[in-house]
Formats: C-alpha cells, sequence, structure tokens
C-alpha cells in the first residue's frame, strides 16, 4: 500500500474510533450486546442481524444507523434495515465489511467503559470499607 493509501486507511480508522467512543455505554447489558452484534453478523448476516438488534437492542441498532448516515450516505431520515435491503450485492458486501468494523470499534470503547466503570465501583467500595 502507498503511504496516501495508509494514510486515509488510517483516517477512517481514527474516525470510527471516535464516533464509536462518542457512541459507546459502558454498562453490563450494552457491552454484552456489543460484543455478541459482530459475531451474529458473521454468523446470520447482516439483515438478520440487523432485524434482531432492532427488535432487541435499539441502542446499538441506532448507533449503526448513525455512522451509516454519516459515512456511507445512507439518507438522514431513512431506516437502516430498508437501507440495507436495497442495497445491490456488491454495496451489500461493502455495507457488511464497514458494519464490522465499527462494531469493532463500538465494542472496545464498550468494554473499556465498562471496565472503567468496574474500577470505580470497586475504589468506591473500597473507600466506604475503609471508614
Amino acid at each position: 500500500m502507498t503511504d496516501r493509501a495508509l494514510s486515509f486507511l488510517y483516517t477512517i480508522e481514527q474516525e470510527r474510533a471516535q464516533k464509536a467512543n462518542e457512541l459507546a455505554r459502558g454498562d453490563k447489558d450494552y457491552k454484552s450486546a456489543a460484543d455478541k452484534f459482530p459475531a451474529m453478523i458473521m454468523s446470520c448476516g447482516l439483515l438478520q442481524a440487523l432485524t434482531f438488534y432492532k427488535s432487541k437492542d435499539k441502542e446499538l441498532y441506532d448507533a449503526l444507523a448513525i455512522w451509516f448516515r454519516e459515512k456511507l450516505g445512507m439518507a438522514g431520515d431513512r431506516d437502516l434495515l430498508d437501507y440495507a435491503v436495497s442495497l445491490s450485492v456488491s454495496e451489500y458486501r461493502a455495507a457488511t465489511t464497514e458494519a464490522l468494523a465499527f462494531l469493532t470499534w463500538l465494542k472496545r470503547f464498550a468494554d473499556a467503559k465498562y471496565q472503567e466503570a468496574q474500577r470505580q465501583q470497586r475504589r468506591i467500595e473500597a473507600e466506604a470499607e475503609g471508614m
């Protein structure tokens, strides 16, 4: 790869990371759902995973929709599932790849925020015991 291509990839990774950090939460349920979303896409496909998360965990579904609106040009008022259904085969593959890339960052930040919340809770408990 050329330096220019590497620079572009690095920038898109930074953008994914920044948006994922902004949208991720650190509670146990969110972390658990974020852990499973990419695996579900890999095992069931993007459409089935989107259908599941739209009905079960709208917050993660909406986070991915926000990213698709910003980076894949999905219209602001369009539903993510409707958008994904309308894609050509090559666009669907690209959308799947982008979803997995973004959700990897979302999963990382959800885990990091969860771990930080756990550390803070342990500190609070330790201080309470010390009083």
